[in-house]
């Protein structure tokens, strides 16, 4: 029994069960979780409050407001926030993003969001943008994803 233990990588990098002794090398190494709890890095706000702001101006930088280009936009543009902070290499955290475009009629905007998170762990970030014609917020979530 001792020889056919030695056979297989290693009892924390493969499933072992009582059947499975020699077959290893048939099915390839199983790798457990690694149940990881913390993540390397928190997720930073600052470099993407920038990213958020660019999308933003370059998209809307020359449109006028109206409610088929704000509905449309609202949707492109979340994906747009979340893809390119997803292309930045943060794989561990589930990104959320929100973006609301709204008439610029020089009026009271109030917003807010609720979520239960870690605060060691998770954040967001906001940008906004406003021309003469609308006012455009765009927000994204990173909660750690364990």
């Amino acid at each position: 029994m001792a020889k056919a233990l030695k056979s297989h990588p290693s009892a924390s990098t493969q499933r072992s069960h009582p059947h499975d002794i020699g077959q290893g090398a048939k099915h390839g190494v199983q790798y457990e979780n690694t149940f990881k709890l913390e993540p390397d890095d928190a997720f930073p706000s600052a470099p993407i409050k920038k990213i958020i702001n660019e999308i933003l101006q370059d998209q809307l930088e020359n449109k006028e407001y109206s409610p088929e280009l704000a509905a449309q936009k609202c949707k492109e543009l979340a994906d747009m926030i979340k893809q390119r902070v997803k292309s930045e290499g943060y794989r561990r955290h589930k990104l959320v993003s929100l973006v609301t475009i709204v008439e610029n009629k020089n009026a009271a905007l109030s917003m807010g969001s609720r979520c239960v998170w870690n605060d060691k762990f998770d954040n967001y970030a906001d940008g906004s943008f406003k021309n003469s014609s609308l006012y455009a917020v765009g927000c994204l979530y990173g909660l750690y994803a364990e």
